[in-house]
């Protein structure tokens, strides 16, 4: 348990992770609704700069580009719902 003392600066440290998170995930989310079609077609390819910039805006680690790519593809689900690609990319990101 952290010291009592500590426990306001703790919650100011997390409120303002929070908020930096929703924010990202709101410009991946918008990102995503908007480009939904490209960014499938780009998944079926393999990659394609649509999906490259839902990579970016989620923070993806370059590493993990085609490891999630492969995902995404195999995965019908992730590709088919704008809601799961954005879930998809956020766990993935930093």
């Amino acid at each position: 348990m952290p010291n009592p003392v500590f426990l306001p600066a703790y919650a100011v440290g997390n409120a303002v992770q929070n908020a930096h998170y929703n924010s990202r995930r709101k410009r991946v989310k918008t990102y995503v609704t908007t480009n939904f079609e490209t960014l499938r077609r780009d998944i079926q390819n393999g990659s394609g700069p649509a999906l490259l910039e839902s990579y970016a805006l989620a923070r993806v680690p370059n590493a993990k580009h085609a490891d999630l790519s492969a995902i995404l593809a195999r995965d019908p689900n992730l590709s088919n719902d704008p809601e799961a690609l954005t879930v998809s990319l956020m766990v993935h990101g930093n």
